[in-house]
């Protein structure tokens, strides 16, 4: 008998090959992937601004990034300064100092994306906050929860503001192909039903997004969790989030659809090296650790002599 629903997903027409920059925005769910991207020879960066849900709240993030006259929102909380644009986890002692970060932040996602990239952009939720004075947010950072107003974004407002955003981005990064993904991650704080009602916004937004521009995909995250897996042995023990069973398949399944044998085979003959450079023994001798780490070492230069593209962290 069967107890999965499984499905067919298309390889990608823009396959990932060693030496392409790998840009992970969005929803938490995307920094699931950092990990096996860099272990497997990709120069990764995920999430520099922190965690951002809203699809239009990484607008503020991508507009920095192609015009280099704007700046991120910054503003004082109990002495320390943040941004109204980024996570909480962004913050500087003075403004000068997050400026300064905010900027480094910027520039190494525009480094990244010029120089050849698959850009994941996780979508988590629909339902975004307006702060009375300081407008939209991408995080709302503690401030009491009564100076703000919470909305339902509509499909079609998605749809128009990132339609014009990619446009720009493959127009300015003419090498760049863009993936959506919709997180599987429920906002249970929101509701059940109100989760699954921005879900099914988000859906409806990326798949019309992928139909009006070349270069652009979606890799179903969602549809693999809650469709393929449909059991909760595959999640954290919060019901919530998916457990690290359920991520190591989707990695396994992007990794069918994004790698052509051929990276496949480097991809994982790299990995293994990255994973025995991560191993320790408790009762590993120093003979023993010296000879691991010639044959490491020896394995790295053979492998990068062969393809100067991998990336070692």
């Amino acid at each position: 008998m069967n107890f999965s629903l499984k499905f067919k997903i298309e390889a990608s027409r823009y396959p990932i090959e060693m030496g392409r920059r790998i840009v992970l925005l969005g929803s938490c769910f995307s920094d699931n992937f950092v990990a096996p991207f860099q272990q497997s020879g990709f120069q990764t960066v995920s999430n520099p601004f922190g965690t951002i849900y809203h699809p239009l709240a990484m607008m503020a993030v991508l507009e920095c990034v192609l015009d280099e006259n704007k700046n991120l929102r910054t503003f004082e909380k109990d002495g320390r300064f943040y941004s109204w644009d980024a996570s909480t986890k962004v913050s500087g002692s003075t403004n000068s100092e997050l400026d300064e970060l905010l900027s480094q932040k910027v520039s190494e996602v525009r480094r990244m994306l010029s120089e050849g990239a698959h850009l994941f952009v996780t979508f988590g939720t629909a339902w975004r906050y307006r702060h009375f004075d300081a407008g939209w947010v991408a995080n709302c950072h503690k401030v009491p929860g009564n100076e703000f107003e919470k909305h339902l974004s509509e499909g079609h407002e998605v749809v128009s503001q990132w339609s014009n955003m990619q446009k720009r981005l493959i127009a300015a990064f003419p090498d760049l192909t863009i993936v959506y993904t919709v997180s599987p991650v429920r906002h249970v704080r929101d509701g059940l039903i109100e989760n699954n009602q921005s879900k099914a916004r988000l859906i409806e937004s990326v798949h019309t997004l992928v139909s009006r521009e070349k270069r652009v995909e979606y890799f179903p995250s969602y549809e693999i969790l809650t469709d393929e897996l449909r059991d909760y042995r595959f999640y954290a023990n919060d019901m919530v989030h998916p457990s690290d069973l359920a991520i190591h398949y989707i990695w396994q399944r992007l990794c069918s659809s994004y790698f052509s044998k051929k990276t496949e085979d480097l991809r994982s003959e790299i990995a293994s090296v990255n994973r025995m450079s991560e191993h320790r023994s408790m009762h590993e001798t120093e003979k023993q650790r010296k000879s691991r780490t010639e044959w490491i070492r020896e394995k790295k230069q053979t492998l990068s002599d062969r393809y100067p593209e991998i990336f070692w962290e």
